[in-house]
């Protein structure tokens, strides 16, 4: 078995969502306050119940643990010791064996009393682990020893996976002061799960519950045993102790037993105290903040827009005038909630009826509107309730954590309220939440073998019917409109590329669509239309279209034109050419439209399509509003004098009626009787098929509803085809002449504005920044109750580690920073500053896309400082001869002899609570 920081370590690991094996053994409830408090309150009221001493002090005890779903054991062992002390808890129970020996015995600790794939139920593990913790300090056992019961499996590899993590959360701050050469040994039954019907009969006839059985050493020193076979009869402390050969001596300290159950209380307390208090409200302010409502001063124009900003500047003022962190306490804690929940439920409240008002005027109603959908059920609401008796419950519960710890959190959020009223006129968070929805994440995937195939046109103009074909034909439909017009729809819907049937598009963002065509991946980019595009939504897919092209530097473009409607006017072609241009910033000339310009003609018939490329130059071509469209035109004239074109003909012309089919059968069989006229056999069998093919035929020319359509996949796949090999002739002659494309972005005026308005803030933005990294981070090694001395100085070291990798430019601020989170493990919930940092990032991408901005460079150096000043008082406060501390402090123990190794260890692991508090107080007194 692994020493238990190797333990702490897994533990940890097992909370990444990178490690998906590992989570199938940490199903870690995360319940609301009011289950917490619940929970609290059960385990509290078990403590008061079963806080027993046993009359005669007994020399040894035996817990045993069932994770499995058996019920023999218990049965077996209630016979056997005869249990005198049983409670009305029906999950477990104690028993004495002869006159000196104790087995306390505890079982259905799964969740749903399920097997233990499905997790530890940390109610019942805290309850047990409490009642352990008080039963070991009121009965001075010489010897323990540990029986856990598993489940038996095939994969022995995932068994031992969950055994060494099963073990580590049942014994978890048991043994911290033995020496690390010191073997603990638990032992292992693994219950062997019968399915001879006739065997397991004979077992119960002969009363013997069979089991296999291992040692495993928690310090991984001994190897697991051979497996042995047990009887339950023979479950006692002699027995283990014969098998394993092992004494385990117990001091009984009560700051020894302090840490068993700190990791099933502490996580409760930490998300009631921190996440869904303090941090919780912080981030529902953050997100308010972030409302785009005002970027253009809206507020000026709109009354509504003005109330809004005016009450949540309001409610920001109010909460950072009532927190004083100087004198926390139980009853300024309950103050505080308790004024932060009834001020926040009163603005919200006004808040959410202001949006209400304003969603409906026209530059800002998409954003609303798509904000209140996303924070339903999730931003205005606050409801933190905290009773006398939950005040009670964190007194009782006290020990689990510090107010020092919570005033530092309190510090944290106060300093983003000040941050953010400092700034509120700006705003800061508005407009980097802009910048940051506008520049997405560039796709690190592309390489030389990628193109980009960018689908521009007009809304509805077909381009997402092109896109279902490309992407699946055989999934294409054909459906009739009222209007009795035929179009194409799909059969399985996906969602992933939306056909829209009426006036407006159904593509609101980019999609992107990957095939591999054998030669080469293309990357089919999916936009919405060029004219339902408002300017900021057109921005947004500039930005990222962009940043695809930049980097792939090479891409094609399927121009899609409503061939149906050219053939009556060309305004909405040429609406679309202008469009195009304003799109790409007119940076593009006539020999580069050549290399990335494929039309396609979409609704058109062979006659239609006859007609527009026979009077193209002699009508379409003239009377154009510029030079720019004429150019374009005459590109689109050499695509098809070269046929390098696509022509979508109307849905129908790709599908055969049911009943086309059986006029075509019909006529099959016709030919087929004139062929063999004098075979009277065969003239009589046809002469049947063609009376009842007839039959069909007249049904459903009566009943023409009935009629059903099937592709023809010929036809369809050769459009495909065709795309697939015009898209892969640009590509190849854009690399044979080495064009690259490399567009300069062009900002709106309120992208501009926004920009320049953060980048005049940046320095503050950055202390801001710096100061809650710093906050975090030190806390986070300050107040972490399991950490000793080498767990501090081993968290500083790669906390310095990571910063040199920043100092020297191999990671930037937003990789720090996760860095430092995985390294260090944080559980205080500060997404928020996560998401800072990212949109900071995004600033650097504008430089990418031609926008050069000066961007000033975080340096933290505020984190550093502090950082230095922590390694300095850590490295000076472990220089104190501890052990000389320690013999000058023993006196109490009377002992009569030098005190052994093992004992120095339980001193030391005393006096590091000791030390870590000195470290506290010496750094925030330097800080001050």
């Amino acid at each position: 078995m692994i020493e238990l920081q190797e333990q702490r370590e897994i533990l940890q690991q097992q909370n990444n969502p990178e490690q998906k094996e590992q989570q199938q053994f940490d199903n870690i409830e995360q319940a609301t306050i009011s289950k917490i408090f619940k929970e609290l309150e059960e385990i509290r009221q078990f403590q008061k119940k079963r806080s027993l001493e046993i009359k005669k002090n007994k020399d040894l005890c035996l817990f045993y643990f069932n994770l499995t779903e058996g019920q023999n054991c218990q049965i077996d062992l209630k016979e056997y010791i005869k249990p005198k002390i049983i409670d009305e808890w029906k999950d477990g129970f104690i028993g004495e064996v002869k006159d000196t020996q104790i087995i306390v015995y505890f079982q259905n600790l799964m969740q749903n009393n399920d097997k233990q794939s499905k997790g530890l139920n940390y109610c019942e593990l805290s309850k047990i682990k409490l009642f352990m913790k008080s039963f070991l300090q009121q009965n001075n056992f010489k010897k323990l020893n540990f029986i856990v019961q598993f489940n038996n499996e095939e994969n022995q590899e995932i068994l031992q996976k969950k055994i060494k993590h099963r073990i580590f959360q049942l014994f978890e701050g048991f043994f911290e002061g033995y020496q690390k050469q010191k073997d603990i040994f638990v032992f292992c039954l693994l219950d062997k799960q019968q399915k001879d019907y006739d065997h397991q009969n004979e077992c119960q006839e002969n009363n013997s519950n069979t089991k296999e059985g291992y040692i495993y050493s928690l310090n991984e020193k001994e190897k697991p045993s051979q497996p042995k076979q047990i009887y339950s009869s023979q479950i006692t402390i002699e027995y283990f102790n014969n098998i394993s050969e092992n004494k385990i001596n117990v001091i009984q300290m009560d700051w020894y037993f302090k840490q068993i159950g700190f990791s099933c209380i502490s996580q409760k307390l930490c998300f009631i105290n921190s996440h869904n208090l303090f941090a919780y409200q912080t981030n529902k302010l953050k997100n308010l903040l972030e409302l785009q409502i005002n970027l253009n001063e809206e507020a000026k124009q709109y009354q509504k827009i003005q109330e809004y900003l005016n009450y949540l500047k309001q409610l920001i003022q109010k909460i950072k005038g009532y927190i004083n962190v100087k004198n926390l306490n139980l009853i300024y804690f309950k103050q505080l909630c308790s004024y932060l929940q009834d001020i926040t439920r009163f603005y919200l409240k006004i808040l959410e009826e202001n949006l209400n008002q304003i969603k409906d005027i026209p530059t800002i109603s998409w954003k609303i509107e798509k904000y209140l959908s996303e924070q339903k059920n999730n931003i205005l609401n606050f409801n933190v309730d905290f009773t006398d008796n939950d005040m009670n419950l964190l007194d009782y519960f006290k020990e689990y954590y510090t107010f020092d710890y919570l005033k530092e959190i309190i510090k944290l959020q106060e300093k983003s309220l000040i941050f953010w009223f400092e700034h509120f006129e700006s705003p800061i968070p508005q407009r980097l939440s802009y910048i940051n929805n506008l520049i997405g994440n560039q796709n690190d995937q592309n390489n030389q073998n990628r193109l980009n195939v960018l689908v521009l046109g007009n809304t509805r103009v077909g381009k997402s019917t092109l896109l279902n074909i490309l992407h699946n034909p055989n999934n294409m439909k054909l459906i009739q409109l009222r209007s009795g017009r035929y179009c194409f729809d799909v059969i399985d819907n996906d969602n992933m590329f939306e056909i829209s049937h009426g006036n407006n598009s159904k593509t609101f963002s980019i999609k992107e669509l990957q095939i591999n065509t054998g030669k080469s991946d293309l990357i089919f980019i999916d936009t919405p239309g060029f004219n339902d595009t408002q300017v900021e939504k057109r921005l947004i897919n500039q930005i990222q279209m962009f940043q695809r092209i930049n980097k792939s530097k090479q891409f094609v473009t399927l121009f899609l034109i409503d061939g149906d409607v050219l053939e009556q006017d060309k305004t909405k072609l040429l609406d679309s050419i202008e469009h195009f241009y304003l799109f790409f910033d007119n940076q593009l000339n006539m020999k580069q439209l050549e290399q990335i310009l494929i039309p396609v003609f979409t609704k058109v018939n062979e006659a239609i399509m006859g007609e527009i490329k026979n009077k193209w130059e002699s009508s379409t071509m003239q009377k154009c509003n510029s030079k720019q469209e004429k150019e374009f035109l005459r590109v689109i004239k050499n695509k098809i004098d070269n046929n390098q074109y696509i022509t979508l003909f109307k849905a129908e012309k790709y599908f055969i009626s049911s009943l086309e089919q059986l006029k075509k059968d019909k006529q099959a069989i016709i030919d087929k009787m004139m062929k063999e006229e004098h075979n009277e056999v065969s003239q009589k069998e046809m002469q049947d098929k063609y009376q009842k093919i007839t039959l069909q035929i007249q049904n459903l020319e009566v009943n023409q509803q009935k009629i059903q359509y099937q592709i023809i996949n010929s036809d369809i796949n050769k459009i495909r085809d065709q795309i697939f090999s015009q898209c892969q002739v640009l590509y190849d002659q854009q690399r044979e002449l080495n064009e690259e494309f490399n567009f300069q972005l062009k900002l709106t005026p309120s992208m501009e504005n926004s920009l320049n308005i953060v980048l005049k803030h940046f320095s503050q933005i950055n202390n801001y920044i710096d100061e809650l990294i710093s906050y975090i981070i030190i806390n986070q090694i300050l107040f972490k109750q399991n950490n000793s001395f080498e767990q501090i100085q081993n968290s500083l070291q790669k906390v310095e580690g990571s910063l040199n990798s920043f100092d020297k430019q191999e990671i930037n601020s937003e990789k720090l920073w996760l860095d430092l989170c995985k390294h260090l493990n944080l559980t205080i919930d500060s997404q928020f500053l996560n998401e800072y940092l990212s949109q900071i990032q995004k600033l650097e991408q504008l430089n990418q896309l031609g926008k050069k901005i000066q961007i000033e460079q975080q340096k933290f150096v505020n984190f550093k400082q502090k950082i230095d000043l922590l390694q300095k008082i850590v490295k000076d406060t472990i220089e104190i001869d501890i052990k000389d501390d320690i013999k000058k402090n023993m006196s109490f123990f009377r002992w009569s002899k030098e005190p052994t190794q093992q004992e120095l260890e339980f001193e030391k692991r005393k006096q590091d609570h000791k030390i870590q508090e000195l470290i506290r107080k010496r750094y925030f007194d330097k800080i001050k």
